[in-house]
Formats: C-alpha cells, structure tokens, sequence
C-alpha cells in the first residue's frame, strides 16, 4: 500500500518539476530573445547586461532616478533598456512626451498599456477598475471628468499652505544637518529625494485619511 502512494507522490513530483523546468527554460528564452532584440533595436542605450535580469538593477530604490539621469545625460532624451523579459524604451523629452500620450496634435498616439497597469486591480475587493488600471473608453472618460475638479487651480491652491508648511519642515531639516556637519568640520550631506518622499507621504496622509503621518519631522 505504501509503495503505491509513494509512486503516486512521486509521479506528482516529477509533473511538478517538469513543469517548473518548462516555464523557467520558457522564461530563459524570453529573456534571451529580450537581449537579441535589445542589440537589434537602433536606439541609444547602455552595454549589454545580464541575460536574465538585463538591466533591472538600474531601477534600484536608492540609485534609480541618478542612474536614469546619467544615461539620459550620456544617450540623450531616448534611451533604451533591457528589462527582465522586456525590451523598455525611455522616453523624457516633453515635447514628444505630450505627442504620444494625447490624441489631438500631430505625432502618434501609445493608448495606454493596460496590461501593465492591470494587476493594481487586484488590491480592489472584488477586482475594480480605475482611473489607473482601466484603458481609454467611455468609462476611463466618465472617470477622469468626475475627478478633474479635484485638479483645478483653485482647489489645488487649497493643499498650498500644507505643502508649503511640509517643504519648511524638510527645509529646517535640511538646515539642521547642515549646521552639525560645519560644527564636526564635515561635509553636509542631505538625502532631496527622500525628503521629497515623505513629504509626499505627508500630503497623501492629510488629503486621504486626514492624519500627519510624521514623515517630515524626522523622528
């Protein structure tokens, strides 16, 4: 009797990692083609990097936004990546930027790539799309014609003064650091982009659930 379920179990275990080494080869080969198609493609872009994960460490929390600063500052507004399974163009030039994300004006429209966008439905219960997740159509429409009053001038300079009074705090931090490093004779070093971060936190705290989350004040 045990004999049996001991085939049977392993029979199941073989099924399993036939097929975990199916998708993993599978996905090998995706990333592989990724890195072929990325040498192919006549767009400015970095080296060839690891097959696998291409160039998804330049997308590092800490690093990301320096890192994609000096590609486009070495290959121009353009700049094509490798990423994972996918080959990833980045584009920073405003004005092209408002050509291919709107459908009036000369140029090529990108409708939006839902597919992308589409697992921040699952945070929803049941799954609901958004103003984010949902694609161009009457719906995305009815959508962003309710929520453009919340975007107007008027009421945007209602959140001022909190954005002001967050970007004093993150100021007299700023100032703060400063101070203690001439008084150890060093030199200042203070993180923008993290205190860009919590002030952003902050607003989000007040605008949606009402509370000063803190982020500003530093411990």
């Amino acid at each position: 009797m045990w004999w049996h379920v001991f085939l049977r179990l392993s029979q199941a275990c073989c099924v399993l990692l036939g097929l975990y080494l199916s998708k993993s080869l599978w996905y090998f080969y995706k990333c592989w083609r990724a890195r072929q198609n990325y040498t192919k493609l006549k767009i400015p872009g970095p080296p060839t990097a690891s097959t696998i994960i291409g160039h998804l460490s330049y997308f590092e929390s800490g690093v990301g936004p320096w890192k994609l600063t000096e590609l486009v500052n070495e290959y121009g507004p353009v700049v094509k990546l490798h990423v994972l399974d996918k080959v990833t163009v980045v584009l920073t030039d405003p004005d092209t930027m408002g050509r291919v994300l709107r459908k009036t004006g000369p140029g090529p429209y990108f409708p939006k790539a839902h597919d992308l966008y589409a697992p921040l439905e699952k945070a929803t219960i049941p799954p609901t799309p958004n103003i984010v997740t949902s694609e161009d159509g009457p719906y995305w429409k009815a959508v962003r014609h309710a929520t453009a009053p919340c975007f107007s001038a008027s009421n945007l300079k209602k959140v001022l003064p909190l954005v002001v009074e967050l970007s004093k705090r993150a100021a007299d931090k700023a100032a703060a650091v400063t101070v203690a490093a001439s008084a150890a004779g060093q030199a200042a070093l203070f993180d923008v982009s993290d205190a860009a971060k919590r002030i952003t936190s902050d607003v989000m705290g007040h605008l949606l659930l009402g509370e000063d989350l803190g982020g500003t004040r530093w411990g």
